[in-house]
């Protein structure tokens, strides 16, 4: 019996497990359950992968549409981003956490625990950076390893940006996405 966890590591009920194990990982599907899809990437092996506001992810291999989500070990239907390593394996950006998918299965990357942000900034070729949402102020770059969370520096504007708009609905002072350009 497979045992499935959140990304908080919490397990999950006994009765959610028994339907996990007799369940095939994904569902094919004959179309997007909204139009709603925000993400769009091609991984090495020329599949394609959606995300929607609140589905999970979708992909297309040209001949079948499967559905992950959350039932699957994905650790939240909100995706934000999605990644490749160079071993092919996918990353799943979400507010919950970060989830590596290796053609097989699903798991919740480890965030390094401190009580302070002692994770260096480098740059290092094979290094992939996340988000995990917004307004935490806090990046996310993963050695292959562990996630080390790296605080952002607090800008001289941001204090009168807040005077100024006491509850704004976005912070202009936050990462929203990240991208690496083919040179680095």
């Amino acid at each position: 019996m497979a045992t499935v966890l959140s990304c908080k590591a919490q397990a999950t009920s006994t009765i959610a497990e028994a339907s996990k194990s007799a369940r095939e990982l994904g569902d094919s599907i004959s179309g997007f359950a909204s139009h709603q899809l925000m993400i769009i990437f091609q991984d090495s092996q020329e599949n394609y992968w959606f995300a929607g506001k609140d589905e999970g992810v979708y992909k297309y291999d040209g001949k079948a549409l499967v559905l992950y989500s959350e039932l699957d070990g994905l650790c939240s239907n909100i995706v934000s981003r999605i990644q490749e390593d160079e071993y092919g394996n996918l990353y799943f950006d979400t507010h919950e956490g970060v989830s590596k998918f290796d053609h097989e299965k699903f798991t919740t990357l480890e965030v390094q625990k401190t009580d302070e942000f002692s994770g260096k900034w480098e740059l290092n070729e094979s290094d992939l950076w996340f988000t995990m949402g917004f307004g935490n102020h806090v990046i996310y770059r993963f050695d292959g390893t562990i996630l080390h969370p790296l605080k952002l520096p607090k800008s001289d504007l941001e204090d009168a940006f807040y005077e100024v708009n006491p509850n704004p609905s976005y912070s202009p002072y936050d990462i929203y996405t990240i991208y690496k350009d083919r040179s680095a």
